[in-house]
């Protein structure tokens, strides 16, 4: 309700997209302040708007990653028109935002990373996931699975 509401657009350029990706980020925070080995950070690319990203350090396979992610930004035919995006992807946002903190508020500790993430600039060509992807392939991270949820 609050990213379909209070965020009047999520479009990728706007300073709204931004406080969206902030409140987000807020959110992981808020869950995970108890919860050891888990940190959350943002994903800065060369538009405003961040991509978050959420991370539960595994226990017996810290190097392999499982991704649940989701995108932040909205669009419509203009981008200062009003875009607030309550299917796509507000739901997919919140889904992988009450799956994080569901697992936060448990005694669950994964045997392999977790990583939460939301995305920026998916509606102008994939642009976030892109981004991380590329990264985690250059760096070589082994992510062993991974479940988009886009509406």
């Amino acid at each position: 309700k609050t990213l379909s509401q209070n965020f009047p657009t999520r479009y990728y350029t706007t300073s709204s997209s931004v406080n969206a990706a902030e409140w987000i980020l807020q959110q992981y925070q808020a869950n995970g302040k108890n919860y050891p080995d888990f940190s959350v950070s943002k994903y800065q690319h060369s538009w405003v708007e961040p991509s978050i990203i959420a991370r539960m350090q595994g226990t017996t396979h810290p190097d392999e990653i499982i991704i649940l992610g989701g995108h932040i930004d909205s669009t419509s035919n203009f981008r200062t028109s009003n875009a607030p995006g309550a299917d796509d992807d507000g739901s997919g946002s919140a889904c992988v935002l009450e799956v994080a903190r569901a697992i936060l508020n448990s005694d669950f500790r994964p045997e392999r990373t977790i990583e939460f993430h939301g995305y920026a600039a998916e509606e102008v060509g994939l642009r976030g996931s892109g981004a991380i992807a590329e990264a985690y392939k250059k760096a070589g991270y082994d992510v062993v699975a991974m479940m988009q949820l886009d509406m």
